[in-house]
């Protein structure tokens, strides 16, 4: 079992802002990259039993595998050189794709050349609106399917998770994304995060679009700290699951942190609904 950390920072209750604020309703997909893709699909959609987006059956699709894991999807690729599974590039979902590009400029964004996929019969399915977000390590964009309402299949899925109980650690969804930068780029970070999630107050770090996870702006503690705070359904119930299928990292009064190491590298903290969680002595450990 690795190091217990002192503490785990735990989410405050967010607060969504009104859609009209942001550019952004929420996150779509978070690219995950790796080298051990059918290892990492297999844990996750056998094991863990995230349902699979896509590719749908007889589908021609290979470059990627997308798990639903409540409110976002997990988009599982071919790494681009890096040794660890690591958290990539982020997909938005806009509050309005046409006036997207528009609004990018006006707080200071600047938008890439657009682009998108159509396939081998012609049919346009999404289109994509990059920006350059300074110091991100990651691409970030705008995306809008054309072939079915975003909100709906994502509703859909998360309904299938539900359906299914959460899987054996009883996963509900993705609170936060916890993204972490180089302590001395994290002004111009926050900066850059405030004018694409309008609303957080000056100078805050954590970032709550309308809809969906929130994002966490934390200091980079070395290469590949940046993670994903999960909702489960109970912790002791996640816990002795886990125990048993042997994902436990460290184990907190508060969290568990699944093994890195059984997921590539790839940093899962799991967390009981922020009601029922107890912060009295957030430093203790559960045993």
């Amino acid at each position: 079992m690795l190091a217990a950390v002192s503490s785990i920072l735990l989410p405050a209750v967010p607060q969504a802002q009104p859609p009209g604020a942001s550019v952004v309703r929420q996150v779509d997909h978070v690219m995950i990259g790796t080298n051990e893709r059918e290892r990492l699909v297999a844990l996750l959609a056998d094991t863990l039993q995230l349902p699979v987006v896509w590719p749908s059956p007889g589908s021609s699709w290979t470059f990627s595998t997308g798990l639903a894991l409540g409110n976002l999807n997990l988009e599982i690729t071919p790494s681009r050189g890096a040794t660890d599974t690591r958290i990539g590039d982020l997909a938005f979902q806009p509050v309005d794709f046409v006036s997207a590009s528009q609004r990018l400029k006006a707080r200071g964004l600047i938008p890439r050349d657009p682009g998108g996929y159509t396939d081998s019969a012609g049919v346009k399915r999404w289109s994509i609106l990059g920006f350059r977000h300074p110091f991100a390590g990651a691409a970030f964009f705008l995306v809008q399917y054309h072939q079915f309402d975003m909100n709906e299949r994502r509703a859909r899925f998360q309904d299938s998770l539900r359906n299914r109980k959460g899987g054996p650690l009883g996963l509900r969804r993705i609170m936060e994304l916890r993204l972490a930068y180089p302590p001395d780029n994290l002004p111009a970070v926050r900066q850059s995060w405030q004018r694409l999630v309008v609303g957080s107050r000056s100078g805050a770090d954590l970032l709550v679009p309308p809809a969906g996870a929130a994002i966490r702006i934390l200091p980079s503690k070395g290469p590949n700290s940046s993670s994903m705070l999960v909702e489960v359904e109970s912790l002791s119930a996640a816990e002795r699951t886990a125990s048993r299928l042997k994902l436990v990292g460290s184990v907190h009064r508060d969290s568990i942190v699944l093994d890195p190491a059984r997921f590539g590298g790839l940093r899962l903290t799991l967390v009981e609904p922020p009601r029922a969680v107890d912060r009295s002595l957030p430093g203790k450990k559960r045993r």
